[in-house]
């Protein structure tokens, strides 16, 4: 069978000579407008039906698939080989064949119908996947339409008839405006003509040749833009992409590239496929309602993972959108029910990380949950805190009573709580004890008092504590250095006066003279003693320079320096000065003194003349008028 059929010519620009698409109104290269169509009277063979590996269809290739049906009698091996027919209204789907990722041993057959990918299936040399593609079908584009729209074949010829007429009134519009531009175009050039004629007169030839070029270039692009402007509203997204990227930064032509994008992800999400719906609204950037449209489909994708019981898929998506729409609903919904899992499978640990989760997303969440069983939770707590006491670490221990507790505040009544809450104490209080023990064994002392104050009535925990202290005033005795007139603190290898640093190791070494542990009130007793040091000079601000000998003209000057006394006792002093020819001055000082303070009391001769040499004697007692301390120096000429 032959037949005539109407086939367009492959059409090259009059002007550029590029190749421009059979159904272009103007060049897409250069701009310039294609008045009219070629059309010439062809006869083909569209009685072939059979596709070998000898055969290629190529696009020029037509037949009507009413009469032609595609018969698959050997599949390919190698290469791309193409099957294009068309209907009788010239409306085209072809099927591609090719290896699948260059695996000859499977095929991929796609179908495209009008240009546009509808679906793929793959096969291997066993036969093709007759779910979708049987021997020998027949594709009546008419049928093939209709069903896919779910519309009868004659409401699809009356619903194709009006696209038909709504773009020859779309494309009748478009060239009047193309036609509108070129005559504007048109008497633009004749003005610029007559003002190049006015500056070739004045001599200006160059400035005019620059104002043609940049008028050209100008119209070039607002050519393509408008091109591109018509490409998008016919819905081809991706031509009108390319062009306004050719274009630069002319006009609002990004803003163009994001409106494609947005409407190229528009179809993809509605035809559910979501995730390169997302691809595109990103690229649309903030087009419109792009993000909205991204947690839409982001959205679609989590409850898709819900429904197909992929809950940790459908957490993961659900919390990249946690404020859109019940998100929140659906990860507390899925969180349940791999809690549910895990606890059916006796794996507690890793069900009870899942109802923390639970129980954080259905807080606020309740009468939406009220359909899902509960009821396992408490027993699922339990066993969860029994696999942890098991353990006996000592966190984990306190974690469990910690829950079981919480547990028990909330009303629970299972008596097996406060069974498992003693077992948690005494597991705790023995792990306190234990550790005190090898802190004392390390010299933490401090620590493990702490730790043993805390059980003191567990065991000799009230023994170990004392001797702790024992040991702490043992190990830091070297720091306090005694002599007969002062005591010394060293920490970190400075000497102090102060016993600010000292308090803990005071505070201990009462408790155990109080207790009369060991020698411990004989040391307290030394370490509290008041000793005074006394310095002998002729200057009153001078605390530290001791003169053996004064002239009988100097002033004498008796400093003193207190050290001991328990910690923060402070207590009264007097002092007694010796004079050479034996006069006594005695007095007390008017203030307390504590352990670091110092003074200093003075004495002279009224007149020098009948002054005497000899030994002046400096002597300080408490206020019974014992001695504490004794110094002496020489008075000379």
């Amino acid at each position: 069978m032959r037949e005539k059929v109407l086939r367009r010519k492959k059409m090259n620009c009059k002007k550029c000579k590029s190749i421009i698409p059979d159904d272009s109104q103007f060049c897409p290269f250069c701009g310039e407008i294609v008045l009219q169509e070629d059309l010439v009277t062809d006869t083909i063979d569209n009685t072939r039906s059979v596709l070998t590996n000898n055969q290629r269809y190529f696009d020029d290739d037509y037949g009507y698939s009413i009469h032609n049906p595609i018969v698959v009698s050997s599949v390919p091996a190698m290469g791309n080989y193409l099957a294009a027919l068309k209907t009788e209204d010239g409306r085209g789907f072809k099927w591609v064949f090719e290896p699948h990722n260059g695996d000859k041993s499977i095929i991929k057959y796609n179908l495209f119908v009008d240009g546009k990918p509808f679906k793929s299936v793959f096969f291997n040399p066993n036969g093709i996947d007759t779910q979708y593609v049987p021997k020998g079908i027949v594709f009546d584009d008419f049928a093939f339409e209709a069903a896919k729209r779910g519309i009868t074949e004659e409401d699809y010829k009356n619903e194709l008839e009006q696209e038909r007429l709504k773009k020859e009134e779309q494309l009748a519009k478009e060239k009047e405006e193309i036609i509108r531009s070129e005559e504007a175009s048109k008497k633009r050039k004749e003005k610029t003509k007559k003002i190049g004629k006015i500056l070739l007169k004045a001599g200006i030839p160059v400035l005019l040749i620059g104002i043609i070029v940049s008028l050209g270039f100008i119209f070039k692009d607002f050519i393509k833009y408008t091109y591109a402007n018509i490409q998008l509203k016919s819905g081809k997204y991706e031509e009108s992409i390319s062009i306004y990227n050719s274009l630069g930064d002319y006009k609002d032509c990004n803003k163009k590239i994001q409106e494609a994008y947005y409407s190229i992800g528009e179809q993809f999400l509605n035809d559910n496929d979501y995730q390169n719906a997302i691809d595109q609204f990103e690229k649309a950037g903030g087009f419109s309602d792009a993000r909205e449209k991204i947690n839409e489909c982001k959205y679609q994708i989590g409850l898709s993972y819900y429904n197909s019981e992929a809950y940790n898929e459908s957490i993961r998506t659900f919390k990249e959108i946690m404020a859109y729409k019940d998100s929140d609903l659906y990860i507390a919904k899925s969180n349940f029910f791999v809690m549910k899992s895990f606890y059916d499978s006796k794996k507690y640990s890793d069900a009870y990380k899942y109802y923390l989760e639970f129980k954080h997303y259905s807080a606020s969440k309740s009468d939406d949950l009220s359909d899902l069983d509960t009821s396992f939770v408490e027993d699922l707590i339990i066993c969860y805190v029994s696999d942890l006491i098991e353990s006996e670490k000592k966190t984990d221990v306190e974690d469990a009573k910690r829950i079981l507790q919480q547990l028990k505040a909330s009303g629970s009544t299972d008596t097996r709580i406060s069974k498992i809450i003693d077992v948690c104490e005494q597991i705790i209080t023995q792990n306190k004890y234990d550790d005190a023990l090898r802190m004392i064994k390390t010299k933490k002392y401090e620590d493990a008092i702490e730790e043993l104050e805390s059980i003191k009535d567990f065991s000799d925990a009230a023994d170990q504590i004392i001797e702790a202290k024992y040991l702490y005033i043992q190990d830091r005795k070297p720091d306090v250095v005694i002599s007969d007139d002062e005591i010394v603190f060293w920490d970190n290898g400075k000497a102090w006066n102060s016993r600010l640093r000292f308090v803990t190791f005071y505070e201990y070494a009462k408790e155990l003279s109080d207790a009369n542990y060991k020698d411990s009130a004989e040391y307290y007793q030394d370490i509290t003693k008041w000793r005074i040091k006394l310095i002998i000079n002729n200057d009153e601000d001078d605390e530290t320079t001791s003169l053996n000998s004064l002239s009988m003209f100097d002033t004498f000057y008796g400093h003193i320096k207190v050290s001991g006394g328990e910690f923060g006792e402070e207590t009264s002093f007097q002092y007694r000065i010796t004079l050479p020819t034996g006069q006594v001055i005695s007095d007390s000082w008017d203030f307390e003194m504590g352990h670091g303070d110092t003074s200093w009391c003075s004495s002279y001769y009224e007149n020098p003349a009948y002054g005497t040499t000899g030994t002046i004697y400096f002597e300080v007692l408490d206020m019974d008028g014992n001695s504490l301390a004794k110094e002496q120096a020489r008075i000379t000429y």
